[in-house]
């Protein structure tokens, strides 16, 4: 199995190195674009299946998807937001950028409960902060200045130790809840020290367990090649709050 890092996100550095594979499968965690749609379409036509981890490419020839419910998942944070403020006010989205399916996908589903709710919040902005802490932080603290009226941060991505250093020096009445994805060594701190109210995880063990049986069954090297489904039912999402992670 050979393991492939690129050193940026760029979608036509991606397609490159799918065109170049000389693999047998493809697992990728990647953006929607059109680049990387011809990539995988071309290295389906010599019989090379891609599956998709993560984030989905839904409108590419992938063979499956190995992920949760992001729809859902943005759908459960906002939820627990509406369920958890009581008062009227803002919410500042953060997320890497929306061409990461994953993270559209959440937002979208954020945005239709809260269509549908009493109404008391809305989001005042969508900041970009490509998953990064130092950009996560220098975007939020004079969002939070423009925004007076924020009572939650949703953190679609990544960038948590941003969001926790934009918030940690306003008075603990006046820090909005911060509801953000995955539970691993960062998460569990803002956890334990109650800056951060949820984390949703997606379970990547199980994803990555299941991307790889798919893409060696596909291949021949477990059960029969090619019967792997299309479509197959999402991965179960877990919501951690401070009560319930594990020591």
């Amino acid at each position: 199995m050979l393991q492939t890092i690129l050193a940026d996100e760029k979608p036509e550095a991606m397609a490159q190195a799918l065109r170049l594979t000389q693999c047998d499968a493809v697992i990728v965690y990647t953006q929607e674009h059109d680049a990387i749609h011809r990539a995988i379409g071309s290295i389906a036509a010599k019989g090379i299946p891609t599956v998709t981890i993560i984030s989905d490419l839904p409108r590419s020839l992938r063979l499956a998807y190995a992920g949760i419910d992001h729809y859902k998942a943005g759908r459960t944070a906002d939820y627990f937001i509406e369920s958890m403020v009581r008062k009227q006010g803002s919410v500042l989205i953060l997320c890497n950028h929306l061409g990461f399916q994953a993270h559209a996908t959440r937002l979208r589903g954020f945005k239709d409960f809260l269509a549908g709710s009493a109404r008391r919040l809305h989001v005042s902005e969508i900041l970009e902060g490509r998953d990064d802490d130092v950009l996560s932080e220098l975007l939020l603290r004079p969002a939070l200045v423009r925004h007076p009226d924020t009572v939650a941060i949703y953190n679609v991505g990544g960038g948590n130790r941003g969001v926790a250093a934009a918030i940690k020096n306003l008075a603990r009445n006046h820090r909005p809840l911060f509801v953000g994805h995955e539970l691993n060594e960062v998460t569990r701190e803002l956890l334990n020290s109650r800056l951060m109210a949820l984390a949703i995880d997606q379970n990547p063990e199980k994803q990555a367990r299941l991307a790889l049986e798919m893409a060696l069954d596909r291949v021949g090297f477990v059960g029969v090649p090619g019967t792997t489904p299309v479509h197959r039912p999402s991965l179960p999402f877990t919501v951690h709050s401070p009560e319930n992670i594990l020591e």
